[in-house]
């Protein structure tokens, strides 16, 4: 592993242990067992670090949707490649959980956030029109409404992970991950058919 990838494999373990605000780049190096200043070298200050791992993340999130986008998309296949996503989002989760204040904070996040969101309402408009042309899911109900559902599932994406934290005391990982993932179909689960509710059913996301 080269050094900028093990800078960022350990900084965003520390960042989900301690977060972001408690980790100083000192700790990055001393828990990699290098130097300050070799450390600095690479990325000058935080900022670059967080933002790095920000677009990492993006980057293998973009991969996931853009594969499943070169398919004919079925309930199925959005399933699958969302199990995939929660649980790289989860990897990911101090951006999560942390997200109101890093991008006040780094401003560089806050704009390729805002860029991705826009991106991200016409990628699962697309998908809603495919799962809705093959009757996995019923034409919405009024006009804007899809639009509506897709910021109400952004929002949960981004902001679920504290409330799953806070609200499922429990030690498992895979519990939190399942919890989080189901959550992300619960705004849909109105405009599902009997089909696609099948579907759901056979992959525990209606229980």
């Amino acid at each position: 592993m080269k050094t900028k990838e093990k800078i960022l494999s350990t900084a965003k373990s520390l960042f989900n242990e301690k977060g972001v605000d408690a980790t100083s780049v000192r700790q990055i190096a001393r828990e990699m067992e290098i130097s300050h200043g070799n450390l600095r070298y690479h990325y000058p200050e935080k900022e670059g670090i967080v933002q790095a791992l920000f677009k990492q993340c993006m980057e293998e999130s973009e991969k996931a949707v853009g594969e499943l986008l070169s398919e004919d998309v079925d309930l199925e296949s959005v399933i699958k490649a969302s199990w995939i996503q929660a649980q790289k989002f989860w990897e990911y989760r101090f951006l999560m959980k942390n997200l109101s204040r890093i991008v006040e904070e780094f401003p560089s996040v806050k704009t390729a956030l805002h860029e991705m969101y826009g991106q991200r309402k016409k990628d699962f408009f697309k998908i809603f029109q495919m799962l809705t042309l093959n009757d996995w899911m019923k034409p919405e109900p009024f006009a804007g409404y899809y639009v509506k559902i897709i910021e109400n599932f952004l929002l949960i994406v981004d902001y679920g992970i504290p409330f799953i934290e806070v609200n499922y005391q429990t030690s498992s990982e895979e519990v939190k991950i399942k919890k989080y993932f189901q959550a992300w179909f619960t705004p849909i689960i109105p405009l599902i058919t009997e089909k696609g509710k099948e579907v759901l059913e056979q992959h525990k996301i209606i229980e």
